[in-house]
């Protein structure tokens, strides 16, 4: 009987034979795997790696990078895997990362995963590292992290009583962003700000334009739907924080021997003054290039002044460090300040381990680096992936958890503490000429879940990268290339609305204050969005680009969709592969000027013994348009059970013609005929969505945008105006930089409950 551990071996070879595509050799295939146990938690930056640097793991194209390790493998992407199966074309992979789930593959299949818990095939985008994947059953493409949302899960671990310190904040769903929307105007002239003689809403009856009450960050409000999660009731003192840093900096739990390779390292106070810092070294740096160019007394004098300088810096730095060491021991009720966002969440990996708690953040997408030390360079790259959102352990919140958690489950109020804020409700608006500063936690009253200070004292660090709450307006671009005219229209808190005739409404009305105000009917086709341009000729056209992920998924459009003639559909349904290249070719003529254009397509024949699929049909054609030169111009797609190919963009054409030579086996695989062809039909001003409008898409369990170099920080402190403690105010933050207003609460998420 053969071992799980040879069996993979054996499944793994033939795959390389079968591919051909192994970047290491058959008797290279397996290695010591001291280099993996020496890593592995000790927060190594693996996205760093080269192939190259890659020691005793294996690569294996599409399948990714792994690393063999007694009965089990290490995915790189995926986590840990075991394989079972005594048939070396039929496998089966527990996944620890996907929600311990058994999941079936084999060399035909794969990039396709059937799930045992959820009964049905999944599709993996190899190209997404570990991301992505597609349900055919629901026909939506989602991140791996909602995946637990799908599969059916072990609630096992959920908490009989609340955790000590912790307020549960219920699953649902409520209102982000800021509740003053103030009047709406007429930009006349597109430059996105109110100016004196444009139209508005005088909702008041007072003859001036009302402008929103906060800053356009906050705006559009709208619906967002969280599972529950518990959030600290308190601020992290100084004192608590003290206490995990120093389990966490010399590990008591591990061996003497083990201790080095799972402490933290915390470097918020070796940033302290940084630009400060950089200024003057910077100054340093071109005296003495100055001065190794040119070595007269004055630019010595120039380089000896910018060096004390320096000094002086740096000796300011350490005192400033040391007061702020004494100031955490003076005031253990405190907050926290002077913490880095990095810091904030690899102090919550620390308080878990502490704890006894799953580590939340790590340093790789299959979950098994915990992360436990950074550097300023490298910070931005912990992003969602490598978060196990659905641990017990202690995470930051994000924003809409921190919102929803601030508002104490009342909706319509600008403050945490309603409809005022004071110094008597909350740590706010006290100068330090009239006693300000920071207080003890808990010193004001308590929100309705029961959360101190979560309206002052300081503000507070949250998960989230900074970015605008556009994509949840449903926005796009609506051109007509013909006429050279276009504009970005927009329906706000289109997640909440109802019907598809209100949002064709407020399309119109979006329109109608647009630069295509009278030139555009907007209408629906059966259940689809219909554009249609007024008083066309026969070379107008419509074109659409710029969608944001809610028109995309609410409004049914996709990129790039026009109205010019687009595409050509299979006579009949695919059937069948082909062995071997079969080329075809494609004519474009323009009715611009009549020119005619030739392409010639080649697609390669899929591997051997490759399911097909209408899916891989399509990469395969896609890839032989790529060389052909026409990316983005032509692309092949699915439309029911029939390939299609698709006009993108250019002039619009008289004839797309498709021509297969006799005998070529693309003719019944794809299912097209001998010069198959659309001509232009006199209908190049209408088009109508890709797909049906979905309405109340309300976004759920919202983890934040995926990239950039800031990080959010929410609340109010001690010194803020009513104005700047609204709820609803954002600002950010250099993730390394430490500040002396912001600190932290953790949370603990809870997995959505469907049950």
């Amino acid at each position: 009987m053969c071992t799980i551990k040879q069996n993979f071996l054996k499944f793994v070879l033939s795959w390389l034979l079968c591919f051909q595509v192994s970047r290491v050799s058959a008797t290279d295939l397996w290695q010591d795997a001291d280099s993996l146990k020496d890593t592995v938690g000790q927060g190594f930056e693996w996205d760093e790696w080269t192939l190259g640097q890659l020691d005793g793991w294996k690569y294996l194209e599409r399948f990714g990078a792994f690393y063999p390790w007694s009965d089990w493998i290490y995915h790189l992407d995926h986590g840990w895997l075991y394989p079972v199966g005594e048939d070396l074309g039929s496998l089966w992979l527990y996944s620890l990362k996907l929600n311990n789930n058994w999941i079936w593959t084999s060399r035909n299949h794969f990039d396709f995963f059937f799930i045992y818990k959820s009964g049905g095939f999944y599709f993996y985008d190899s190209t997404s590292k570990g991301e992505l994947y597609h349900d055919f059953q629901s026909g939506e493409w989602m991140l791996w992290y909602q995946l637990p949302e799908i599969f059916p899960q072990d609630h096992s671990w959920q908490f009989n009583t609340p955790p000590t310190g912790m307020a549960l904040v219920p699953q649902g769903q409520f209102q982000m962003g800021s509740v003053t929307m103030g009047e709406s105007y007429s930009d006349q002239d597109n430059d996105e700000e109110y100016d004196v003689g444009e139209p508005f809403d005088d909702s008041n009856g007072n003859g001036v334009y009302d402008n929103r009450r906060g800053y356009e960050d906050e705006f559009p409000r709208h619906s967002v739907e969280l599972s529950s999660f518990y959030i600290s009731q308190f601020e992290v003192t100084n004192q608590l924080w003290n206490q995990v840093v120093d389990w966490a900096t010399s590990r008591p739990d591990k061996p003497e021997e083990q201790r080095q390779n799972y402490r933290y390292e915390f470097d918020s106070l070796a940033y302290i003054d940084y630009i400060q810092f950089a200024n003057a070294y910077g100054k340093l740096e071109t005296a003495y290039n100055n001065y190794q160019s040119d070595p007269s007394e004055r630019n010595k004098s120039a380089y000896d002044s910018k060096r004390v300088q320096l000094d002086n810096v740096l000796s300011a730095q350490t005192q400033k460090v040391q007061e702020i060491l004494d100031y955490r021991v003076a005031h253990p009720s405190y907050p926290v300040n002077y913490v880095s966002w990095s810091d904030a969440v690899k102090w919550c990996n620390a308080y878990s381990e502490m704890t006894g708690r799953t580590p939340v953040y790590h340093v790789d997408r299959g979950l098994a680096g915990v992360y436990r030390s950074s550097e300023k360079n490298s910070i931005a790259k912990l992003e969602n992936g490598y978060v196990k959102w659905y641990a017990d352990g202690y995470r930051l919140p994000t924003e809409a958890e921190w919102e929803k958690a601030a508002r104490g489950g009342v909706d319509g109020k600008e403050y945490p503490t309603g409809d005022s804020i004071s110094r008597y409700l909350e740590n706010v608006d006290t100068p330090f000429n009239e006693g300000g500063g920071p207080k003890n936690v808990g010193s004001h009253p308590p929100n309705p879940f029961g959360i101190y200070d979560i309206g002052g004292n300081l503000q507070e660090w949250c998960w989230d990268w900074k970015a605008d709450y556009e994509e949840v307006r449903g926005s796009f671009t609506l051109e007509v290339p013909t006429r050279k005219t276009k504009a970005t229209l927009a329906v706000e808190n289109l997640g909440t609305i109802e019907t598809i005739s209100e949002i064709v409404d407020q399309l119109s009305d979006a329109v109608d204050t647009s630069a295509l105000a009278g030139t555009i009917l907007v209408s629906q086709d059966d259940s689809r969005l219909k554009f249609t341009l007024k008083d066309a000729d026969s070379s107008d056209y419509l074109y659409v680009h710029g969608l944001d992920r809610n028109a995309i998924n609410i409004l049914g459009l996709r990129e790039k969709d026009s109205s010019l003639p687009l595409f050509i559909e299979a006579i009949q349904t695919p059937n069948g592969v082909w062995r071997t290249p079969a080329r075809f070719d494609l004519a474009l003529s323009t009715l611009k000027d009549g020119t005619l254009q030739n392409y010639s397509v080649t697609a390669e024949s899929p591997e051997s013994g490759k399911v097909m699929t209408l899916f891989t049909i399509t990469v395969q054609l896609n890839n032989g348009l790529k060389e052909a030169g026409l990316e983005g111009v032509v692309t092949a797609a699915i439309q029911g059970d029939r390939i299609i190919l698709r006009l993108e963009r250019g002039q619009p054409p008289a004839v797309f013609q498709l021509f297969i030579d006799e005998g070529n086996p693309m003719s019944s695989v794809l299912g097209f005929q001998d010069g198959q062809q659309t001509l232009d039909g006199g209908n190049s001003s209408t088009f109508s969505a890709w797909n049906n409008i979905q309405p109340s898409m309300v976004k759920r369990d919202i983890h934040g945008p995926v990239e950039g170099d800031r990080r959010v920080f929410r609340g109010a402190y001690w010194e803020f105006n009513a104005f700047h403690s609204r709820t609803s105010s954002r600002s950010s933050h250099h993730s390394f930089l430490p500040s002396k207003n912001i600190t932290f609460r953790p949370v603990i998420g809870l997995p959505w409950d469907g049950r």
